[in-house]
């Protein structure tokens, strides 16, 4: 898969992680910071409000931990994407690069506009958001798109 570490157009300060996690929420966990992907089953029916969840962190990449492991985040405009190539591998982004970032210019089909239907609010992309990371690398917009592919 792929995660993008994007800043928002539109975003404020806000706690990402309340009692439950979602799918797109922004978390940190033993030092690395991810965003919830995809959940697992609870860990047992006594504490059913502790669940296994997905995430896909920047450094290293899926794994599935317990959710009340999960620290909360604030975000200031910052979120993170995670995308999954399967049968659809086309990202549906148009983006234009400019020194570090590249800009959010049109969503269409593809891999982003699904994450958009099943993901949080906070990371909702849009355009007019700014890609600053894919996976671990950051820097040139050159490289990020090169990551992309």
């Amino acid at each position: 898969g792929t995660a993008m570490m994007c800043l928002s157009s539109d975003l404020e300060a806000t706690e990402s992680i309340a009692a439950t996690v979602n799918t797109g929420d922004l978390v940190h966990y033993s030092g690395d910071q991810g965003v919830v992907c995809g959940f697992g089953a609870s860990e047992s029916p006594c504490t059913p409000c502790i669940q296994r969840v997905q995430v896909a962190f920047l450094k290293a990449g899926l794994l599935e931990v317990s959710s009340q492991d999960l620290a909360p985040v604030v975000l200031n405009n910052e979120y993170l994407v995670f995308l999954r190539k399967g049968s659809c591998s086309q990202l549906g982004l148009d983006v234009s690069p400019n020194e570090e970032r590249l800009e959010v210019t049109c969503i269409g089909a593809g891999l982003v506009q699904e994450w958009n239907r099943y993901c949080s609010q906070l990371s909702v992309v849009q355009v007019g958001d700014q890609i600053v990371q894919v996976n671990q690398k950051v820097g040139e917009a050159k490289q990020l798109l090169d990551e992309c592919k």
